[in-house]
């Protein structure tokens, strides 16, 4: 097991934050349910949703009158419990840490769900080394993402069931999408077929592209440019997905080759 230099890592990455996502959970083993902010006597179940080595950004269901009251408790110091599951000791790893709330925010469009953004007073070592280490991690993995962003793979039919990905997708803006072909896919780009009789937001930010993986819908954020080529942002879920259709690609051509050489 690799051992990280705590100090190192705090200096590092001190400004960074990361996104509490499906690949951050299972990479830190996060145990979502069980992230609590103590307010005084109250104990606020929220759900992290960016979490840094300085602050937090939490999501929590509160009525009205609940973000009144619980706005008096921005001027104290709180303490936010977040546990990390530890697979190979006998016991969770739950930290303390200490906090100040400041401010609470409603959610847009999203009945009494708001945003509890806390700043940490202190950080356990334990937590910078699980936080460092991940994204030491995705600094090889932004690497990849990179080196593969040329590789295009045809979605053909005969492609389609080793990718695992149908060649239909979708242009999404807002509430609004667009049914699209897709032709082509690689880590960093897709180019899509697109419909004559429709006005898509080409060159727009903020735009997502959901693919019909045999795994699930993914949804990736990017900007479609004219030549009907969709620019994706940097996807874990993706890039493990194309990583996998390489391996099983490589797999079906030793298989050949050994047939070949019976």
């Amino acid at each position: 097991m690799q051992v990280y230099d705590v100090q190192l890592l705090q200096a590092k990455f001190a400004d960074r934050t990361a996104k509490v996502d499906a690949y951050f959970t299972h990479r830190t083993n996060l145990v979502l349910n069980q992230t609590v902010l103590k307010l005084g006597e109250y104990n606020l179940t929220c759900v992290p949703a960016v979490l840094g080595m300085t602050s937090a950004q939490l999501l929590a269901v509160l009525t009205a009158s609940e973000v009144s009251l619980f706005s008096r408790f921005t001027t104290g110091v709180n303490t936010l419990i977040l546990v990390f599951d530890a697979p190979e000791a006998k016991s969770a790893a739950r930290f303390h840490i200490r906090v100040h709330l400041a401010s609470i925010t409603p959610v847009p469009e999203r009945k009494n769900v708001c945003w509890l953004a806390v700043e940490f007073k202190s950080v356990p070592s334990e937590l910078v080394e699980i936080l460092g280490t991940f994204w030491e991690e995705q600094a090889l993995r932004l690497e990849t993402y990179e080196s593969m962003g040329n590789d295009e793979i045809e979605v053909s039919e005969t492609e389609q069931a080793l990718l695992g990905c149908s060649n239909e997708a979708w242009v999404v803006e807002g509430n609004s999408t667009w049914k699209v072909g897709l032709v082509r896919l690689s880590t960093k780009r897709a180019v899509l077929e697109l419909p004559s009789d429709a006005t898509l937001p080409l060159g727009k930010p903020e735009l997502h592209l959901r693919l019909n993986f045999k795994a699930g819908p993914l949804q990736v954020s990017g900007s479609l440019g004219t030549d009907a080529v969709f620019s994706l942002e940097f996807s874990n879920e993706l890039l493990t997905l194309l990583e996998d259709y390489n391996f099983r690609k490589t797999l079906l051509k030793k298989r050949n080759a050994k047939g070949e050489d019976r």
